[in-house]
This record gives C-alpha cells, sequence and structure tokens, in this order.
C-alpha cells in the first residue's frame, strides 16, 4: 500500500470572474478545481499475490476532497477515481454519541476495554460480566463505503481518516488503499468499530467465485486487542512477511470462524500471548518446520517460510488439507522472518512511500 504527491493547476485567472457566478456554480467551479487542479498522485509500485491485476481508480480522474462529506461523496461515487487526502478528515462527532448499557468482562479499571452490547453480545457471550454505561461515537461504528474501481491514497503523511474505517464490501471490485491511517475508532469499547471491513469484494480480497482470495503482506500490526484478522466465511487468506507485534495479554492476533483458511509464513510475532482465539472452526497452517514447509511447493511452487516467535504462546499447525485452493493462482513471494524483523517496521506505515 503506497502514493505520490501532486501540483497546482492553473486554475487562479478564474478567481475574478467568480462574484458573477451564482452559489452552485461556484462551489462547481471549486469542484473542479479540486479534480484537476494539483498534479494527479497515483499508486506506487504494484499489489503482489491474489490481487495482482488490481488498478483502483487509475482509469479516472484524480480528486483531493476537503471535507468529510466530500470523501464520502468521491469513494462512493459511481466513476472510478484517484482520491487523494492531503491533511487529516475527522469523522469522530459527526453521527453524535450513543448512550447504553454494555459490560465488563475483563474489569472496570481504567485500563480495561469494556464491550458495547452490539446483537446482546454481553448476554450471549459474557453474561457474568458486570453491567457498565458505555458512551461512544456513532460515526466509528460503521465505515465510509468504498465502491468500485477506486484508489484511496495519502499524500506523504497526512492522509489520516479519524474516528471512521473503510468498507469494501457488497460486491465491490478493483479497489486500492495505499499510505493512509485510520485511527481513533472509540478505543476503548469492544465492538467500537473496524478499522478496515472486507467482505463480497474483488481484486481486494479477490471474490472467486464464492471463495474470497486474501493476501496480507508487510503489515506492522501491533498494539491491538484482538481479531487482527478474523477470517471466515469461505475465505482463503495467504498472511506472508508481516510483524504482529506487543498485544494485550487477553488479546489475540488470530481469529478463524468456519470457512475460514489460513496460511501464515515468513512473520513474526513479538510479545503476542496469544496467536490465536480458542474457539477456531477453520483450517490453517503455520510453517512449523522444514518437513512441513516442504509440502507447500506443490501448490505454492517453493517450500514456506518459518515463522519466528519472541515471548509469544504456542501457533502450530501443519494441516495442508485445504492446499488445492491456491492452484493456480499468483502467489506473492516470501522472505525469512529474519527480514521481516529488519525490514517490515521501518518500512511500514504511512509516508513512507516507495
Amino acid at each position: 500500500m503506497r502514493l505520490l504527491p501532486t501540483i497546482l493547476g492553473a486554475a487562479l485567472a478564474a478567481t475574478a470572474a467568480q462574484a458573477a457566478l451564482s452559489p452552485d456554480q461556484i462551489e462547481k467551479h471549486h469542484h473542479e478545481r479540486r479534480k484537476l487542479g494539483k498534479r494527479a498522485e497515483a499508486v506506487v509500485g504494484s499489489p503482489e499475490g491474489f490481487a495482482a491485476s488490481a488498478t483502483g481508480g487509475a482509469a479516472g480522474s484524480t480528486v483531493y476532497p476537503t471535507t468529510t462529506d466530500e470523501l464520502v461523496d468521491y469513494l462512493s461515487s459511481d466513476e472510478p477515481l484517484t482520491v487523494v487526502l492531503t491533511k487529516t478528515f475527522d469523522f469522530t462527532s459527526t453521527e453524535g454519541t450513543v448512550t447504553g448499557t454494555g459490560c465488563a468482562p475483563w474489569g472496570t479499571a481504567s485500563a480495561c476495554q469494556v464491550a458495547i452490547d452490539q446483537n446482546s453480545w454481553c448476554e450471549n457471550y459474557e453474561p457474568d460480566a458486570p453491567s457498565v454505561t458505555v458512551s461512544y461515537y456513532a460515526a466509528a461504528t460503521l465505515g465510509i463505503s468504498i465502491t468500485s474501481d477506486k484508489s484511496l491514497i495519502g499524500s506523504g503523511s497526512a492522509g489520516i481518516i479519524k474516528g471512521k474505517g473503510i468498507r469494501i464490501v457488497s460486491g465491490a471490485s478493483n479497489v486500492i488503499v495505499q499510505n493512509i491511517e485510520i485511527t481513533n475508532l472509540n478505543p476503548k469499547y469492544v465492538w467500537g468499530g473496524d478499522a478496515i471491513t472486507l467482505n463480497d469484494c474483488d481484486l481486494v480480497w479477490i471474490d472467486d467465485g464464492s471463495q474470497d482470495l486474501v493476501t496480507l503482506k508487510g503489515n506492522y500490526i501491533h498494539h491491538f486487542s484482538g481479531r487482527s484478522p478474523k477470517v471466515a466465511g469461505n475465505t482463503l487468506l495467504h498472511a506472508v512477511n508481516n510483524y504482529w507485534y506487543d498485544y494485550s495479554s487477553t488479546g489475540h492476533a488470530f481469529e478463524i470462524d468456519s470457512g475460514g483458511y489460513v496460511l501464515v509464513e515468513g512473520s513474526v510475532f513479538q510479545n503476542v500471548p496469544i496467536e490465536l482465539d480458542s474457539s477456531v472452526g477453520g483450517k490453517y497452517f503455520t510453517s512449523p518446520d522444514s518437513t512441513s514447509n516442504a509440502k507447500c511447493s506443490t501448490y505454492l511452487g517453493r517450500s514456506c517460510q518459518i515463522n519466528g516467535f519472541g515471548s509469544s504462546g504456542t501457533f502450530s499447525s501443519s494441516d495442508t488439507s485445504f492446499f488445492s485452493d491456491f492452484s493456480g493462482k499468483t502467489i506473492a513471494s516470501a522472505e525469512t522472518y529474519s527480514w521481516v524483523q529488519s525490514n517490515v517496521i521501518s518500512e511500514a506505515g504511512i509516508g513512507v512511500v516507495d
């Protein structure tokens, strides 16, 4: 995930003529300047793995939203667009707050997360937890929907969405997200909001018939309390060369429900006490040893890379029963976990574009 910069166009001559324009015409003029008045920024590099053919919004205009409403409008547009973020878009209080009753399964001390009672979660999963009053921002609970043929990119280190995530769902295809930061999604609360939701989409999570194919590569995933990611619903995830770091004592990296199939290789787990939630309903392969890893050759065209662990729990499975799902697909390359230790943190994150 990555991007480039911008150029000021020759739109200044129109300023003096604005006095003769109606408010609607002036707004249209500003809209066109935002679309065309800067040199086009573009996605840097090309995707690996299952989404190798994604082009995002390259076939359309490049636009520069200035308000949260404009950002939502551009991302939900029917036309291909490259949407460039040049500042922080703060959605935190745009939809007000919600107050209700939740629960506190992990305690009520100031550092403890508490849970919103979404879909009666407290009653169904934590019936013995004490009830607490919760008050949270509504905007974070449902992300911005991104339609097909979009690139969402940040300019330098300026591209930040605060208080709301993004959703690529309901048949959306050919979407690229690069060099942005999503932050402040009701961090005190479980069920307070998701940064990125992917479901029933193509060339982000590739939808090959009824199956989603996901390549998760080169990411620094840190200071989470759980579900990063959750995999379910007939989804094949290839997690390669990622760095998971410093989870809470009760948090977990993976949640694999029924229909989830996960291959993890060449990755690092540092200070992650629970790599996998105990309620496993799917299948997973963790590249546990050289003998097991050699079996990858038949379907990936190479052996898998072993993972590295430091001050972390046990995460081991040699189940290759789902490997036939990789046949005929474009597979991402893999470095060793020692390469991940040396490179991923310095190369990941907003503003690092190469």
